[in-house]
Parts: C-alpha cells; structure tokens; sequence
C-alpha cells in the first residue's frame, strides 16, 4: 500500500468517526455509506452558524434525499438494463462511463477494478464535474479520472442545456419535452466536447471491458465517435430512451450501428442496449 492509498484509508476511517452526513463549508452537502463519501451537488445559498431556519433545513433534507436516491438508483439490480448485472467485471479491469455526473457508479466500479485497475468517468456539466472529481479524490484518486468533455461527433465546444440534477442535454427538445421544463427554468452553457475516439487516444488506448453510455439523447453522435476504436471495447451499455425524428426512442438506430462496429445484442429494451463485441 502506497502514502496515497494509506491516506485515503486514514480519510475513509475520519469519515466513518464523523457524522455520517453534512455540508462542507462551501456548501457542498455528503453521505457517508458503505465506506465511501458520496458529496451531492452544492446547496445555493449561505447557512447561518446556528438556527436553521425551516426553508433551509427543507433544502438539507432534500439535497441529502437526493444523494441517497442516486445511490440507489445507481446500484439497483432491477432498474431497466443492468450493466454491471451482465459484465464479470475484475481486478485490474479499465472501465469508461460517458455521461458520469457525479460519479457514484463510478465508484462503485472503481470498488470492482480495484487498485489495478481503471476508471474513466466523462462528464460535460461544469458543476457535476466539479463534484465528480471531489468523490473520485475522496474515494479513488488513483484509479479514477474525471475528465470534463461530453461525447458526441465533433471536437470543439457545443451547447448544452442544463436544467436540474441530471437533467441535462445537448438537444433542447429532451429537457423541454422530457424534462418538462419550462423557458427561462433552464440554462444554455458552451461546453468541451471530442469523440470517444480522441478520448480513448487521450487516456492511453486502454482495453475497456466496459463501456457506458448514458448521455440524455445523443447516444448516436456518442457512437459515431466511437468509429475506430470499438475494437478496444468489450462489453457495451447504451442508454437510448430519448428518441427524435418521430421515433419513440433511439434503440434501433444505435443497435444498427453496434452491429456495423460488429457487436451482438445481447439485451434490449425500449430504454438501452447492452453488447458484447464479437470480435
């Protein structure tokens, strides 16, 4: 075990002495479970030292209710298509999740890959990003890497559209329609974005046993970057739930183009995909 492993066991051990919930002093609410420090989104506005007024409080109680729902949701065997329920994932595995948020399954991958292995966790939205990398440095700052681009079929900036928690989206129509959101209760940001392609170059064309793909309506353009270098991916999770041009979803078209990168379907449903490459 190295400094940097001993000092993350030493912060787990605080962590588990502490209460097992709170607000960091810049407003940043966490949970401690199962040994990991899971911290949500910031919560807006100051707290005063003493006497939280009932709005406030309302407010830590949702922010704290909301990490444990991702949590959940995020290690639920029984929601939709399972990754993980279908990929024997092992030590010294490398593992890419495109559409990270705040990075809990990641964690819980980082957990399965072990100090061997590797985790790579993309995410476009500034302040998830922001908070993706605090739990990976709380949790596993040597096995996983944040990196602040969202997957499509370009390299440049695009824009994006982020309304609340992980309502988030490069088309518009996914948080108006979807979403329910309402003109003006949103906001329009440029960010990073490059090809699973470039990415993959980036960290070192690793061998990913598996990759997710779980971006909110532009798993397509996700794909199309992923075109000459499916062949390092083993096993593959597409989320296409959100579809366009009069379709109900984007389940057939990206199963289309992961049978043209020469994978099989091994489960489908109306919300995603998961292959294994048949190579």
């Amino acid at each position: 075990m190295n400094q940097t492993q001993a000092a993350v066991g030493q912060k787990r051990k605080e962590a588990a002495a502490q209460p097992q919930a709170g607000l960091t002093r810049s407003g940043v609410p966490f949970i401690v479970y199962d040994g990991l420090i899971f911290h949500g989104m910031p919560v807006k506005g100051a707290f005063p030292p003493k006497g939280l007024s009932d709005r406030k409080a309302e407010e830590l109680q949702q922010a704290f209710a909301q990490i444990l729902t991702d949590i959940s949701f995020r290690y639920e065997f029984k929601r939709g298509v399972v990754p993980h329920k279908h990929c024997d994932i092992l030590p010294g595995d490398a593992i890419m999740e495109a559409g990270a948020f705040l990075g809990y399954y990641s964690m819980y991958f980082a957990r399965r890959v072990g100090p061997l292995g590797k985790v790579f966790s993309v995410e476009f939205h500034p302040g998830a990003y922001r908070i993706l990398k605090r739990n990976f440095l709380a949790n596993f700052p040597e096995t996983a890497t944040a990196i602040h681009k969202g997957v499509f079929n370009t390299t440049g900036t695009q824009k994006a559209f982020l309304f609340r928690n992980q309502a988030n989206s490069f088309r518009e129509d996914v948080i108006l329609d979807v979403c329910k959101a309402s003109p003006g209760d949103y906001q329009e940001v440029d960010v990073p974005v490059d090809t699973l392609a470039n990415i993959l170059a980036q960290c070192g064309f690793p061998r990913l046993k598996l990759l997710t793909i779980q971006v909110n309506g532009s798993e397509l353009e996700a794909l199309e970057g992923l075109d000459g270098t499916e062949h390092l991916v083993e096993n593959i999770f597409v989320a296409a739930p959100y579809g366009k041009d009069g379709r109900e979803n984007n389940v057939a078209p990206a199963m289309a183009m992961l049978e043209k990168y020469n994978f099989t379907i091994q489960i489908e449903n109306r919300t995603g995909i998961y292959a294994k490459s048949a190579r």
